[in-house]
């Protein structure tokens, strides 16, 4: 068991402050970060805070204060300085798109604990399992609105028990991984992990993210289109999620239904809708009169079915898949990506060109290209 760590947090809000900060964590082998966005309160959403942990103390970092985080780059980028991260996916997004900032020399806690067989990999589970005490997790403070401010000290406390750990963690897990020979696995999982960066949604195609909208037709895709615009808009000029504009499904029902009564919808009661809901039935009118849109899919020959030999060899590779993930007690999905299993089975002799599909690690093909390939007739 590891004692818990009673560092010292500071509260970063001005740029004297964030220069000095980066002179101490120049000379770290190891930070931890994690950031606080206001995604269920704004929008668009913004990074509200970044945390960053050192072996000696804790950093909170006021981002809506501090203007210049773009000095953070070089210790982000600096290969020498590990950077640990839990569920790092997000975060990574978030930097990239407010400031362009990328990280390299990543550590994932989650990540390398999936490769360790470890089966509950939340913040909480791992500190509690290879740390030995609890953490509380808040659950309204994790969805509260980070841009508020003051900071309450319970929301402080918050964000700094995300980073308080996790070095420790990282040693723990480098140690397990080390023993397993695993640490290769979970390098090149992380260098792909650090190379995601932020796209933008195409707004042309956009509104085709919102579930459902595959089932509507050529016409009720052109509505849900000008319905989709008008939500991005209200949604920006409120600066309120776009759900709480109009509702996903809402917008379905209404992209479908067409009646122009908008009686029924629980979100246009209140007066301060009347405007919106205006605008809603101008939307759907315009939309009635504008040419159908055909799903990105609808020009594309209909997959056929799988052949009895197909299916009969991608059962082979599941039970195989399984069979291999129970040995190496890791997740199934770790051994092979079921994608590219079925894509196997339906044309095997393809396998000299998918064991090289981005999709696939290098460490994968080289420990079990040759087990797959015996499956093949």
């Amino acid at each position: 068991m590891v004692a818990k760590r009673r560092l010292p947090v500071q509260f970063i809000e001005d740029s004297i402050e964030i220069t000095d900060l980066v002179s101490i964590l120049n000379d770290e082998s190891a930070v931890a970060l994690d950031t606080e966005s206001n995604s269920r309160h704004g929008y668009p959403e913004k990074v509200c805070l970044i945390q960053i942990a050192t072996s000696s103390g804790i950093y909170l970092v006021d981002s809506l204060a501090v203007n210049d985080l773009e000095i953070l780059e070089p210790l982000l980028n600096n290969p020498s300085i590990t950077k640990v991260m839990h569920g790092s996916d997000y975060d990574i997004r978030c930097l990239d798109r407010q400031w362009k900032l990328r990280i390299r020399s990543l550590f994932d806690t989650g990540v390398a604990a999936r490769f360790v067989g470890i089966k509950h990999t939340g913040l909480a589970s791992l500190i509690k399992e290879l740390l030995g005490f609890d953490i509380i997790k808040d659950s309204k403070l994790q969805k509260g609105d980070w841009a508020v401010r003051p900071l309450s000290e319970a929301a402080l406390r918050y964000a700094a028990e995300d980073v308080r750990y996790l070095i420790e963690l990282k040693n723990v897990l480098l140690e397990r991984l080390a023993n397993l020979g695993r640490d290769g696995w979970v390098k090149e999982e992380f260098e792909r992990l650090a190379a995601i960066q932020y796209v933008a949604p195409n707004k042309e195609t956009a509104f085709l993210s919102v579930k459902g909208s595959y089932q509507l037709d050529g016409q009720g895709r052109a509505i849900l289109k000008r319905l989709f615009v008008l939500r991005e808009e209200e949604a920006y000029r409120r600066n309120i999620p776009p759900y709480y504009v109009i509702p996903h499904e809402a917008l379905i029902s209404l992209a479908s239904d067409r009646s122009v009564d908008l009686n029924g919808y629980a979100f246009l009661k209140h007066g301060r809708n009347t405007q919106l809901g205006r605008q809603i039935q101008a939307n759907i009118v315009a939309g009635l009169n504008d040419p159908p849109i055909d799903p990105p899919f609808a020009h594309y020959p209909a997959r056929t079915a799988m052949s009895r030999a197909a299916t009969k060899l991608l059962n082979q590779l599941k039970m195989w898949r399984i069979a291999r993930a129970d040995e190496l007690n890791i997740d199934p999905s770790l051994v092979w990506s079921m994608a590219s299993l079925k894509r196997i089975s339906r044309c095997p002799d393809s396998f000299h060109v998918e064991q090289h599909d981005s999709e696939i690690r290098r460490w994968q093909r080289g420990m079990f290209a040759l087990e797959v390939q015996s499956y093949l007739p």
